[in-house]
């Protein structure tokens, strides 16, 4: 299918796998990226930079390592995102918008973050809606069951074109339908199946997607996706972006406090 724009389809657009650079342009979009035991040692400090709220949360997770990934990644956020916004990191007040997607009040800042087996990334955006995933390829998981039930065959038939990239294949398809639906703002869809996003250009139907945050952004998007040590991460924007990739450390997160 070959279309310019339309307002029926979403255009998605996919770019070489980014190795820490990326081309320049006007909008600029910051992934900020750490592995949780790289800030373990700053735990007891940045508790912190956490709400009563977020503690209460980590309080429920079983696992240590899961709480230290909660800790460490909702602290990390408040305190690049209070850097960006000139206050404290406590008095950031999130909103819950449209299937749950967090943002700030009056949309002063645009974030989106994730956190799987002991890492977590977020995006920071001036201007737009963003989306963002990251999964751990060395998890657990039947992918053939899975793919069969949220992949087309097209996308199958990618996946598994041969067996020693496979699981490699099928991560880089999922954080980035993933990606794509956090910044639609659409939470997860019942016809996954139908987003399908293998090519360099995708058009995807609007009426496959409910609740979208945004008519007006959502009728071209961008995905950009990184392979980083035993991880997948893809981020989704409306625009063209210079992807900046920071990757936040016991020793850097201090230059980002006031």
């Amino acid at each position: 299918m070959r279309l310019i724009s339309h307002p029926d389809y979403i255009q998605c657009s996919f770019g070489p796998e980014l190795d820490g650079k990326s081309e320049a342009f006007n909008d600029k979009l910051d992934i900020f990226y750490a592995k949780t035991e790289d800030l373990k040692p700053r735990i007891p400090e940045l508790m912190k930079y956490v709400s009563g709220n977020e503690k209460l949360r980590a309080e429920k997770f079983y696992f240590d390592n899961d709480r230290e990934t909660y800790i460490t990644c909702h602290a990390a956020l408040r305190i690049i995102l209070a850097q960006r916004l000139n206050t404290d990191p406590l008095e950031i007040w999130y909103k819950i918008g449209i299937n749950k997607k967090p943002g700030i009040a009056g949309d002063a800042i645009y974030f989106n973050l994730t956190h799987t087996k002991e890492a977590f990334a977020f995006a920071v955006s001036s201007n737009y809606y963003v989306g963002i995933d990251l999964e751990d390829l060395n998890q657990d998981l039947e992918i053939e069951s899975v793919a069969e039930s949220f992949f087309s065959i097209k996308e199958c038939e990618f996946i598994f074109k041969s067996n020693t990239e496979a699981k490699n294949r099928f991560f880089l398809l999922w954080t980035r339908k993933e990606a794509l639906l956090k910044a639609l703002g659409t939470g997860i869809i019942n016809n996954l199946n139908e987003v399908e996003i293998f090519d360099r250009k995708n058009y995807l139907e609007r009426k496959s997607f409910d609740n979208m945050i945004s008519d007006s952004a959502a009728n071209k998007h961008f995905i950009y996706s990184k392979r980083w040590l035993n991880y997948y991460l893809s981020i989704a924007i409306p625009v063209k972006a210079s992807i900046g990739f920071i990757q936040l450390t016991s020793e850097n997160i201090s230059s980002y406090l006031f």
